[in-house]
């Protein structure tokens, strides 16, 4: 009741925060009304968490560079909704939902109505909530939990802490770490600011012990795993410096920003981006925080410079790891999302006695961010990679009965997870007598005898490449490519 007189407080505000919870839930549900293929990325995490826990570790985990904690519930959720499209992502988008609605709760207690709407109006119209709250990896996962841990370092920061708040924020910490690593560097600087700013013995030594844990298994991951081996620029994310970061940071969560590739194109976007970035900062740290502090005193001042430095020092960390090893990518950085979303909060608010430009600015940019929002979404209903249809094709023209169904061998896993992956749309069909499928590499393709079966995910390839290999061998060759975002990424070969 106290939460809805305060929403009573400002009419047209009230308004437009109903609007757009309305349209980003929307927005964030678009995938459970078409049938869309799962993408290459989320038939890993479906085919990982169908192994055996021993299996799941060892030929999906430590091979790659991703903690366990999402595969393993949703291990346990799949072993209860079973895999289809939609109860997989149902799991993201409780998770992203659950976010939203922990945010909206706290915020409305906390703050006055003008800065705590704008913080929820961000968050919810950000891409990266709707998105992820409705693709099956950890990203959403990762939201809810950087979500629960910032609001409890603001609690922190505001002295309004107890010891049970506490055992809830270094849980979530934990959690957090074991999710995604942005979320270990993120989780570990707020243990750092936390060590700093609790004056307790008791609570420091929590912190500590916390902090050793969250180390647990980056260290297994590391020396066991194949995360040490993807150090050092080994991987496939790439890095022109800090440049690259600082433009991966802005336009994850100021995807405006995109508007500078349009205007002074490819080559000098990335270091528009970084000078843009830096007179952010500026104007965050000498304009709105100086505005806040001359019309609020030290009542929100001091969380304000906090949040503000935790941000500039995640940033930083983030930009040092990537001159040695590159780690950034734009979704990554929703493990900010909510910390970016009280700095834009109390940033709007150091407008609030302007209240035309307060208005204006305010709806120019959530609009903004829900024209590219809606772009990301859409998107959504044409698959990148359409497995799906790949497999309805080899079904509906009963190939299997005629042909020998091979699929594109890779080296990065054990052959069984590639095997699994380029199956499972295969066992969603009840046929009497059960399909075969066998590896071959792509080097390895003139090796093939018709009739065959050549099924390619993951791996963009000229049709015609494969064509006039057996061309020359008198061998005719059709393919057949499904609807789909990434082009020629998911493909169908077969002899006639």
């Amino acid at each position: 009741m106290k939460i809805l007189n305060s929403l009573k407080e400002d009419k047209v505000l009230f308004s437009f925060l109903l609007l757009t919870i309305f349209i980003g839930v929307g927005l964030s549900a678009t995938s459970f009304f078409i049938d869309n293929s799962y993408g290459w990325d989320e038939l890993f995490s479906i085919v990982a968490a169908k192994q055996s826990l021993a299996n799941m570790f060892n030929m999906c985990i430590f091979p790659d560079v991703y903690p366990p904690l999402h595969f393993i519930i949703l291990k346990i959720w799949i072993s209860i909704l079973g895999t289809t499209e939609i109860a997989t992502r149902m799991l993201s988008f409780i998770f992203a939902i659950g976010a939203l609605v922990l945010l909206f709760l706290w915020i409305l207690k906390r703050f006055d109505v003008h800065l705590a709407i704008p913080v929820i109006l961000f968050f919810v119209s950000s891409w990266m909530f709707s998105y992820y709250a409705q693709e099956n990896r950890a990203y959403s996962l990762m939201l809810l939990f950087s979500t629960i841990s910032t609001i409890l370092f603001v609690d922190l920061l505001q002295k309004n802490f107890k010891t049970s708040k506490l055992i809830i924020f270094l849980t979530t910490i934990i959690f957090l770490s074991l999710t995604h690593y942005f979320g270990l560097i993120y989780g570990g600087l707020l243990l750092i600011i936390s060590f700093f700013l609790i004056s307790q013995k008791k609570y420091k030594i929590l912190i500590i012990i916390s902090g050793l844990i969250c180390l647990f298994w980056p260290l297994i991951h590391f020396f066991y795993g194949n995360l040490g081996h993807k150090t050092g620029g080994n991987f496939w994310i790439k890095s022109k410096g800090v440049q690259t970061t600082l433009t991966a940071f802005i336009n994850s969560l100021l995807p405006q920003s995109y508007i500078l590739e349009i205007i002074i194109g490819e080559n000098l976007k990335e270091i528009f981006t970084a000078v843009l970035t830096v007179i952010l900062f500026v104007l965050i740290y000498f304009v709105f925080l100086k505005d806040t502090k001359k019309q609020e005193g030290d009542k929100y001042f001091f969380t304000i410079k906090m949040l503000s430095v935790t941000l500039t020092t995640f940033i930083i960390i983030i930009s040092l790891i990537d001159l040695y090893s590159p780690i950034s990518l734009t979704h990554h950085f929703v493990v900010i999302l909510p910390l970016f979303s009280l700095i834009f909060g109390f940033t709007i608010f150091s407008l609030r006695n302007k209240k035309r430009f307060y208005y204006s600015i305010l709806v120019l940019v959530i609009i903004s961010m829900f024209i590219y929002t809606f772009k990301r979404v859409i998107s959504k209903v044409t698959p990148i990679q359409n497995h799906k249809a790949c497999v309805e094709f080899i079904i509906k023209k009963r190939l299997y009965e005629s042909h020998t169904i091979y699929y594109l061998a890779k080296d990065l896993y054990p052959e069984k997870i590639y095997h699994d992956m380029a199956y499972f749309y295969f066992e969603k069909y009840n046929i009497k007598d059960s399909i075969k499928i066998y590896p071959k590499a792509f080097k390895d393709l003139e090796t093939l005898e018709p009739p065959f079966v050549y099924f390619t995910q993951h791996k963009k390839i000229e049709p015609i490449e494969v064509i006039n290999v057996f061309k020359k061998k008198n061998i005719y060759v059709n393919f057949y490519e499904p609807k789909q975002a990434g082009k020629n990424s998911t493909l169908v070969f077969y002899t006639e």
